[in-house]
């Protein structure tokens, strides 16, 4: 729809909409802002919905929403704020892929199932992650090169770490590995230097 519109800085997204497709607003690099209506009714948000939206500081998902797709915010590299309502089971793989060095605290939706595939790969930033107790995978790459990520709290539900999840996490200093875990995979821990 507006991919790649590099002059959009901003964007007010109307109640009525359900879904921000694929690429919906891909590579718009100097929009700052994205605001939804009151009562939106936006239930999901597609892949690389808005990915290389580079000066994009923060966003409030809707409470409507139930699931984000893969790369939806990828290369966002300005993003420090992101408000994810608890109604969300799913979010896509590399979400929020090349945060580089601002998003330092996400609060994850109560009800998500899974961290996916490089879900926080890259965000240098992040420092502080709360699993929800819904969560039972924590999948490959999903906090790879994480090196500002200090804690993380695995929760009961967690059943299997899957491989290089949280490899060269160079600043964690502890982890706690509850008892359901069943499966420990390849390296999740490879390069956490002061592990």
């Amino acid at each position: 729809a507006f991919f790649k519109c590099i002059n959009l800085t901003a964007v007010t997204i109307p109640a009525s909409v359900v879904s921000v497709g694929m690429l919906a607003f891909g590579g718009c690099q100097n929009m700052t802002s994205i605001t939804f209506a009151d009562g939106s009714r936006l239930a999901a948000i597609g892949v690389y919905a808005f990915s290389d939206c580079e000066k994009l500081t923060g966003i409030t998902i809707p409470a409507t929403v139930t699931s984000v797709g893969n790369n939806a915010f990828d290369w966002c590299e300005a993003l420090d704020v992101v408000e994810l309502p608890d109604e969300i089971y799913y979010i896509g793989s590399a979400c929020f892929y090349r945060c580089y060095n601002y998003l330092k605290t996400v609060k994850l939706p109560a009800n998500l199932v899974s961290l996916t595939s490089s879900l926080f790969r890259y965000c240098y930033a992040l420092d502080n992650v709360v699993i929800p107790n819904k969560v039972t995978v924590i999948n490959d790459h999903a906090f790879w090169g994480c090196s500002g990520l200090k804690n993380v709290s695995i929760p009961e539900s967690v059943t299997t770490i899957n491989s290089v999840a949280f490899e060269s996490c160079t600043s964690l200093e502890s982890i706690t590995i509850p008892k359901s875990v069943k499966t420990i995979s390849h390296n999740p821990f490879y390069g956490c230097s002061k592990l």
